[in-house]
């Protein structure tokens, strides 16, 4: 019953299915059946009431990859949806896949963290990445250099900027930051 109140709500804004047990390849195994469960950055994630509370909001947190691409179509609904602070690299999209690049580098090094601490960070933040610094430099009315890193709290436009240089900075660093 929870689920499909919350589907109805979400079914304009994400993919949502429901099929029998026998339906899933046998390397996804759940703890309960029925179960919740999102799929998504190659895995997937099953609800637990218990430790993820409101399945709704709890749909909405997981409905965003752990490092999309942020634009002003999106921004305002990737940051209000669960109210959550966005962690976001300024990069160049066609620079981000070259490994070899600072920004590679960078976008590499974001997008591990994001993943990595997934469980641990989704509550609060949601990590995501700009093409070009134009959004960015909006939000702090300055320049954010590419590659880059702020904090954005879209409700109340409140941003942290690292001063660690973009090349400096560790996965360590970036998690206590």
């Amino acid at each position: 019953k929870d689920y499909h109140e919350a589907a109805k709500k979400l079914f304009t804004v994400a993919y949502l299915y429901e099929t029998a047990p026998e339906n899933l390849p046998a390397s996804i195994t759940t703890k309960s059946r029925p179960a919740v469960v999102a799929f998504k950055d190659g895995g997937y994630f099953e609800y637990d009431e218990t430790k993820d509370g409101n399945l709704s909001v709890w749909m909405q947190t997981e409905r965003w990859p752990a490092f999309p691409l942020v634009n002003y179509g999106n921004l305002y609904d990737i940051g209000l949806c669960c109210n959550k602070l966005l962690v976001l690299a300024i990069l160049d999209i066609a620079e981000r896949r070259k490994t070899t690049t600072s920004i590679g580098k960078f976008s590499s090094l974001v997008e591990r963290v994001a993943k990595e601490n997934h469980d641990k960070l989704k509550t609060n933040y949601q990590f995501g990445w700009l093409d070009g610094n134009e959004i960015a430099n909006g939000v702090i009315l300055g320049v954010v250099p590419i590659p880059g890193i702020l904090i954005f709290n879209v409700t109340s436009y409140q941003y942290y900027l690292c001063e660690d240089a973009p090349d400096q900075i560790t996965k360590d660093s970036l998690l206590l930051w």
